[in-house]
């Protein structure tokens, strides 16, 4: 045996290790919810209304509202909890660094608020990125590179943060 001949199968076990770790997002909690939020009206508000951030405010909202109504919350109805939300950071990323595998993707950072009856039950920090946890080839041809990274990491962040309401850390 000749030591190329595992060379192949190391990287193919390294490869799926590193694939496994993709993390598309983070939870900060500064005050925990004291019980799932799993049903409702809900209302989001997005702090955001200038320049850059008015664009991605816009985008975010839309992406947790389809967050929220795929996880059948009624999106748009008072009475519920109202989710709001301010962009503290946005990285839009680098396509081409991310299509030769260097990194580059897209990063959105938010402070998000649950109020329910006028009060603040929760407060955390969501964490969004744009990571693949899988790849997805053409011929031969990985296709990530035809990604909106932001597009990604927003629904990223809404996702997490849907997913947080319904499983609090304890």
């Amino acid at each position: 045996m000749k030591l190329n001949d595992g060379i192949p199968t190391l990287c193919l076990i390294l490869s799926l290790g590193a694939i496994a770790c993709v993390s598309t997002g983070s939870v900060v909690v500064s005050k925990a919810l004291t019980a799932p939020i799993t049903s409702g009206p809900v209302t989001i508000e997005i702090a955001n209304d200038d320049g850059e951030n008015k664009k991605h405010g816009e985008q975010l909202k839309a992406a947790l509202g389809a967050a929220f109504r795929e996880a059948k919350f009624t999106v748009g109805e008072t009475g519920g909890i109202t989710i709001k939300v301010n962009i503290t950071s946005f990285d839009a990323g680098d396509t081409t660094r991310r299509a030769m595998n260097m990194g580059g993707e897209a990063q959105v950072e938010m402070n998000v608020e649950v109020v329910k009856d006028g009060s603040v039950i929760s407060n955390f920090v969501v964490t969004g990125n744009s990571a693949r946890t899988s790849s997805v080839s053409i011929g031969g041809y990985n296709t990530k590179w035809g990604d909106n990274l932001s597009s990604r990491a927003l629904l990223a962040a809404a996702e997490k943060t849907v997913e947080y309401l319904a499983k609090p850390a304890s």
